[in-house]
C-alpha cells in the first residue's frame, strides 16, 4: 500500500503541475481581454478629450466677431463720405485702421483654429474607426478565449477526477494530509521533494531517518517544517 502511494503521488504531483500549467494559461486568455478593454477604454478617453477640444475652439463664435467687426469697418467706410471736417475725418480713419487691426487678428486666430479644428475631426474620425475596428476585434477574442478557457476547463476537470481517485487509492495518511491541505486550506501544492537534503518546498534541512524512509519508501514522511508529503524524484 504505502509502495503504491508513492507512485500515486508521483503521478497526482504531475497531474498537479498540469493543472497549474492549465490555470495559467487560462489566466493569460483571460488578460488578452483585459488588454484589449484597456487600449478600448484609453481610446474612447482620448476620443472624448479631442472631441473636448473641439468644442472649446468656437469657430461660430469667431465668425461672429469677425462678421460684426467687417460691418462696422464697411459702416465706418460709408460715413467717410459724409463727413465734412477733417477732424472727423482722422477720427473716423483711425477707428477704420484699428478696427482692420482687430479683423487681421480675428482671422489670423479663426484661420488658425480652423486648421486645429480640421486636424481634430480628422483624429477623431481615426479614432472612431478605431473603435469600431477593437469592438469587432474584441468579440473575436472573446469567443477564442471563451473556447480555450472552457477547454482548458474541461482537463482540469478531467485532471482533479484523476487525482481524486488516486488518492482514494493511497494510504489513509496520504488521504488524511490531501484533506487538511488541498480540500480544507486550498493549497494546490501539497508535494515537496528531497533536494540535496533538503525540502524542495521550504528549503529547511532533512534529517538522515526522514530521507532514507522517504527513499525506500518505507512510511509516508511529511516535512517538518511546511508539513508537505516528501518524495523522491
Amino acid at each position: 500500500m504505502i509502495e503504491e502511494s508513492f507512485q500515486n503521488l508521483l503521478e497526482i504531483n504531475s497531474l498537479f503541475l498540469k493543472i497549474h500549467d492549465l490555470e495559467l494559461a487560462s489566466k493569460a486568455e483571460l488578460k488578452r481581454i483585459s488588454a484589449i478593454e484597456s487600449a478600448e477604454s484609453q481610446k474612447m478617453a482620448a476620443l472624448e478629450a479631442k472631441k473636448d477640444q473641439l468644442k472649446a475652439i468656437h469657430l461660430k463664435e469667431k465668425e461672429l466677431e469677425i462678421s460684426k467687426i467687417v460691418d462696422l469697418i464697411n459702416r465706418h467706410k460709408t460715413q467717410l463720405n459724409l463727413i465734412t471736417t477733417q477732424k472727423e475725418l482722422d477720427s473716423l480713419t483711425h477707428e477704420i485702421e484699428n478696427n482692420s487691426k482687430i479683423l487681421i487678428k480675428l482671422e489670423a486666430e479663426y484661420f488658425q483654429n480652423l486648421e486645429h479644428s480640421e486636424i481634430l475631426h480628422l483624429e477623431i474620425k481615426d479614432f472612431e474607426s478605431f473603435l469600431e475596428g477593437i469592438k469587432i476585434t474584441k468579440k473575436e477574442i472573446e469567443a477564442e478565449v471563451n473556447e480555450k478557457t472552457t477547454t482548458g476547463k474541461k482537463e482540469i476537470e478531467n485532471f482533479q477526477k484523476r487525482v481524486d481517485a488516486l488518492i482514494d487509492t493511497c494510504d489513509k495518511s496520504v488521504k488524511s494530509i490531501f484533506s487538511d491541505f488541498v480540500y480544507k486550506k486550498k493549497i494546490t501544492d501539497p508535494i515537496a521533494f528531497i533536494n540535496n537534503k533538503n525540502c524542495s518546498r521550504c528549503k529547511i534541512n532533512l534529517d538522515a531517518a526522514t530521507i532514507q524512509s522517504v527513499e525506500h519508501k518505507k512510511s509516508i514522511e511529511i516535512c517538518p517544517n511546511c508539513n508537505r508529503i516528501l518524495l523522491t524524484a
